[in-house]
């Protein structure tokens, strides 16, 4: 009973900690120059978990021929198109189209 009133919490005290900042910042007007930079938060998050996810901490690549070709697609596809949803998509569907004919 005690490890569940613990669970229950620091669930509550995380929700109020991410709420009470949420809350904080509601009525207030950001700047136009932080809400310019936070455009770039996106493509930064998960350009960092693609390098983190392709390269190891020794430099080398740690994909083949087919996660490579597939990046590209999604990195040619978010260029021309910038929208990162249909960049994962395209991505995805040439790594199953190059495995599956490999």
């Amino acid at each position: 009973m005690s490890a569940f009133l613990v669970i229950l919490a620091v669930g509550i005290g995380t929700y109020l900690m991410r709420s009470l900042f949420v809350l904080a910042l509601a009525n207030r007007k950001i700047p136009p120059g932080i809400v310019r930079a936070l455009d770039y938060v996106a493509p930064a998050v998960l350009s960092a978990l693609v390098i983190s996810l392709v390269v190891d901490t020794s430099g080398r690549l740690t994909v083949g021929m087919p996660e490579i070709v597939a990046l590209v697609a999604g990195g040619l596809t978010v260029w021309k198109s910038r929208n990162f949803l249909l960049s994962a998509v395209v991505g995805m569907v040439v790594l199953w189209l190059i495995t599956a004919i490999a």
